[in-house]
């Protein structure tokens, strides 16, 4: 019996001997892991609040020992760290790293992110219709509503801007849709501003008031006051274009100003815009 006992301690220490280094490297791998997860998580929660200090914590990074995942979500982290600081020779050195391997996982999972931020590479250094080309290949990627949203919302402002209004509008209209089906009152209530800016560029005056009126309403409801402020002021020039003194005033008094400042909207500031601007339409009739 003893005998016995003493063979299976026997095989039992010499089995330890063999495990054991084992599971200290299993569980050094996963401190690492989980190292590097954390210090990449922390550079992504300051991106948006404070991309300098998001910049600063990234570059202390050092690769060694990074998964090929970590890797490339580091670089990620790059590419938009270096487009928040305005710094596009960082973001394409980023980019191109992560375009070099496009069969990875990390690329895979995060492709309309990946191809979204090239977009926006390419818009900021003034390419813009390469910009339109990534952004229509990130719609097809896109899964989720927002993603749809924000997607449709750039190419809008796309077509804005080269003056195809058509088109600004139908994605403007689109995203809306989307917006409304998933009850984003934020999001419905900036594509509604956008619907009522286009319209107004198209002197399309009835339909930029009902636009602004939806969007003045839903920042009011959700306690927005810089975007309950920007339709406002929207709302206030489409009321001096159309003459509208009454409706100005009404909307003056409610329209609120950051810090409580007043907006001086009596009759006589209301008749010096409108001057104004019947002296600017009369100035750009042709002779």
């Amino acid at each position: 019996m003893n005998k016995i006992f003493f063979v299976v301690m026997r095989n039992l220490i010499c089995n330890l001997f063999v495990i054991l280094p084992t599971l200290f490297f299993v569980a050094a791998v996963w401190r690492e892991h989980d190292n590097a997860q954390y210090r990449l998580d922390t550079v992504n929660y300051f991106l948006e609040s404070d991309p300098h200090k998001a910049h600063k914590l990234h570059q202390a990074i050092e690769l060694e020992d990074f998964t090929p995942a970590h890797t490339a979500h580091f670089h990620h982290l790059g590419v938009s760290i270096a487009l928040s600081l305005g710094q596009l020779e960082q973001a394409q050195r980023a980019l191109a790293v992560l375009f070099q391997n496009p069969q990875n996982t990390y690329f895979s999972e995060h492709r309309f992110s990946l191809t979204y931020d090239a977009s926006v590479w390419l818009r900021k250094g003034g390419y813009i219709r390469q910009s339109e080309h990534l952004l229509l290949c990130a719609l097809k990627s896109a899964r989720s509503a927002k993603e749809k949203i924000k997607t449709l919302n750039a190419l809008a402002v796309i077509a804005y801007n080269y003056g195809d209004n058509i088109s600004a509008k139908d994605y403007f209209v689109r995203s809306l849709a989307i917006g409304t089906r998933i009850k984003n009152q934020r999001a419905m209530g900036i594509i509604e501003n956008n619907l009522g800016v286009l319209a107004l560029k198209t002197s399309h005056f009835e339909d930029a008031v009902n636009y602004f009126k939806l969007a003045y309403a839903r920042h009011q409801l959700a306690g927005r006051e810089s975007s309950e402020l920007n339709t406002g002021l929207n709302l206030l020039f489409v009321y001096i274009l159309r003459g509208e003194k009454e409706m100005y005033e009404r909307l003056c008094k409610s329209t609120k100003m950051p810090l409580n400042q007043p907006i001086h909207c009596g009759s006589s500031v209301f008749m010096t815009l409108f001057s104004r601007q019947l002296n600017y339409q009369k100035e750009k009739k042709p002779s």
